[in-house]
């Protein structure tokens, strides 16, 4: 298949030898160049010294399973950030034999943005999530989406689904940082992005004086909250929510709540 070559490597790590080579196999196959690491030690190693655009995580591996090893990732990341260096995180894909609801909750709290199956390495999954981040679609390009959030890893993860639409994100660590924001800015935003436990002020009281307040009546709010309970998500739409996704999320259904609501802003 003739693609574009991304020019940094995608870092593959597994224990696995033959799983290696064939993950490996697929993406070069598809014009990638790979890094390979048989351990999470290794990939933190090889992470000192390289540039990274992708990595594919296995789970269980010995002595640093994928879950610490992948927190270990976000982490150097936030310190970085935290040094005032610019800092976009590397999309990681857990690629595991034992996919479970469980693991992929730990997974997403880790930082992964994906989990594929090694069943369905060689059906094209992987290549497709991969792409999806490295050779993505502009569908949204230069459109502004403001993420309030007081969680860093949730800006890290969110910022790259975010940009990998073509869109632009303007994230804040408080609703009354995004609420002063809004007051004062003449940007116009096609979505906004809200957590609901938030310091200084809550996504529920943020989405009602957006509202009411400011007259954006028509930029569509969607919650991204870990409540479960129905009384939380009408709780949302009463304030003034267009949406919710429950936490953890998919990629997928991510994807298409935000396609969904910038659609609908723009008819």
């Amino acid at each position: 298949m003739d693609k574009e070559v991304s020019l940094k490597p995608v870092l593959v790590v597994d224990d696995s030898r033959s799983a290696r080579f064939t993950i490996r196999k697929v993406l070069e196959t598809n014009g990638y160049s790979v890094l390979e690491a048989e351990s999470g030690r290794a990939a933190l190693e090889l992470l000192k010294t390289n540039e990274i655009s992708f990595i594919t995580l296995d789970v269980e591996m010995p002595e640093l399973d994928g879950y610490e090893t992948c927190r270990l990732i976000r982490q150097l990341e936030l310190i970085r950030a935290d040094t005032g260096e610019v800092v976009e995180s590397v999309p990681t894909v857990f690629v595991t034999g034992n996919d479970s609801f469980e693991g992929r909750v730990k997974g997403f709290e880790a930082g992964a943005c994906e989990f594929v199956s090694k069943n369905s390495i060689q059906s094209g999954e992987l290549i497709r999530t991969v792409d999806h981040y490295l050779r993505p679609t502009k569908l949204y390009e230069g459109l502004k989406v403001l993420l309030a959030d007081d969680s860093k890893m949730v800006h890290l993860m969110v910022e790259r689904i975010i940009r990998s639409l073509g869109a632009v994100p303007h994230s804040f660590l408080d609703g009354q940082a995004a609420y002063d924001h809004l007051k004062d800015t003449s940007e116009e935003y096609s979505l906004i992005l809200l957590d609901n436990h938030m310091p200084q002020m809550t996504g529920l009281e943020l989405v009602g004086r957006i509202r009411r307040e400011l007259g954006l009546r028509l930029t569509p709010v969607l919650f991204i909250s870990g409540a479960e309970d129905r009384e939380s998500q009408l709780q949302f739409f009463k304030a003034g929510a267009s949406d919710y996704v429950i936490k953890p999320f998919l990629l997928e259904e991510l994807l298409a709540r935000i396609r969904v609501n910038i659609q609908a802003s723009r008819a």
